[in-house]
């Protein structure tokens, strides 16, 4: 690994990252950044396709600079890692959240099933490092308080079957397949194209959809979904 200063323009923040900040903890992490400056690196590594930095570890550090005000010619200490490929970049990004954060539910479902298809159940175990009762306790402990009361229920009266952490991944999936759709809020995050904010929206299913529709037509088309979307605010606002 080496430190090299990136410009703001070239990282890319990971998609797939199941990391969750609860807002509080994210005007925090602005506050100590603003008082005490940015003294811990982003961890990131060159993915070619995209030609740009993907964040590994920082991705909510990145969006504090954001806020801050940091432009994207702003330079920042980045730690450049070497994978062999993504997957392995996104196995590093999983363990790593594990140990310090929060992890989303659905994106963690999601990526392990992904790259489960891939490599196959065992050799995707041995990659996220389960293979100890102790941490698959503490993953289902982590990954319950994330859900709302009504699927946490249902993950609770699942907990009897769930032994190894395909068996985690098996009973997530089961239900987000089954009850997702009757959670009554998803949520949004908006990054402002001027003045480096963030706003977190809580929407209805029909926004969501909406949503959903726009950025698939913003992907078919290849359009910039801020073209496509431009919300105007009136002076007396």
């Amino acid at each position: 690994m080496k430190i090299v200063k990136i410009k703001l323009k070239d990282l890319q923040p990971t998609e797939e990252n199941p990391n969750v900040m609860s807002e509080n903890k994210f005007n925090a992490l602005v506050k100590a950044i603003e008082e005490l400056g940015y003294d811990q690196p982003i961890k990131v590594w060159f993915n070619s396709e995209i030609g740009k930095y993907e964040i590994v570890k920082g991705n909510h550090r990145y969006w504090a600079l954001k806020t801050l005000g940091y432009t994207d010619e702003d330079e920042i200490e980045c730690v450049v890692g070497e994978y062999e490929n993504r997957d392995q970049m996104l196995r590093d990004m999983v363990r790593d959240n594990i140990v310090r954060g929060k992890l989303d539910p659905i994106k963690f479902t999601q990526l392990y099933e992904k790259i489960s298809r891939k490599y196959g159940k065992e050799l995707t175990r041995e990659m996220f490092s389960f293979l100890e009762e102790e941490e698959l306790n503490r993953l289902y402990k982590e990954i319950r308080e994330q859900l709302p009361p009504e699927l946490r229920r249902k993950l609770e009266e699942a907990k009897e079957e769930i032994r190894t952490i395909d068996d985690l991944s098996k009973v997530l999936n089961e239900i987000f397949s089954k009850y997702g759709d009757t959670l009554q809020w998803n949520f949004m995050v908006f990054d402002y194209l001027k003045g480096g904010k963030i706003m977190y929206i809580r929407a209805s299913k029909e926004n969501w959809e909406k949503l959903q529709q726009i950025a698939k037509y913003c992907v078919d088309n290849q359009k910039d979904i801020n073209e496509v979307i431009r919300i105007e605010m009136s002076e007396d606002l």
